[in-house]
């Protein structure tokens, strides 16, 4: 990767934190989407589909604890896979830094109109992005495994 771009390695996290910003500005149980004129259009097609995701879930699991352990363990992914720290620093610092923007979400939505600051979020927070790092680290070792095997060992340096 050049020196120029990676610079901006960082910004699919940032954007996507800022999408968290975004959207925890909001009472979405006032918003009304716009009916559009000519088939579903891209929002209602999203929200039909997260619609139906969040029904397939067991009862035990509410569906806002669901939408933030994935938000946040997009942004925990987001912020494992461009670092460049040791492999149990890296998921470390992802959720670190992922939890602690829950932090700030939850600060910033309690002074949002029908919102609502929650502890249980906060832990769907944590636990979305510990799962999430989980999963990406268990199949980047998995990864690293196939390619050593398909590689072969390293050869000896040849005798000068």
């Amino acid at each position: 990767m050049s020196a120029a771009l990676s610079r901006f390695r960082f910004a699919p996290a940032a954007v996507w934190a800022g999408a968290i910003f975004f959207a925890s500005s909001f009472d979405w149980r006032r918003v009304v989407l716009p009916k559009g004129e000519g088939g579903l259009g891209l929002g209602r097609l999203l929200l039909g589909a997260v619609t139906w995701a969040l029904r397939q879930l067991p009862a035990a699991i509410p569906p806002d604890k669901a939408i933030h352990a994935l938000v946040f363990g997009l942004l925990a992914l987001w912020l494992w896979l461009p670092s460049r720290a040791r492999p149990a620093a890296r998921g470390l610092i992802a959720i670190g830094l992922a939890t602690a923007w829950g932090v700030l979400d939850e600060v910033h939505q309690a002074f949002v109109p029908g919102r609502s600051s929650d502890a249980w979020d906060l832990l769907a927070d944590f636990v979305g992005a510990v799962a999430l790092v989980a999963v990406a680290n268990l199949a980047w070792g998995w990864h690293r495994k196939r390619r050593r095997r398909m590689l072969g060992p390293p050869s000896p340096a040849a005798p000068s």
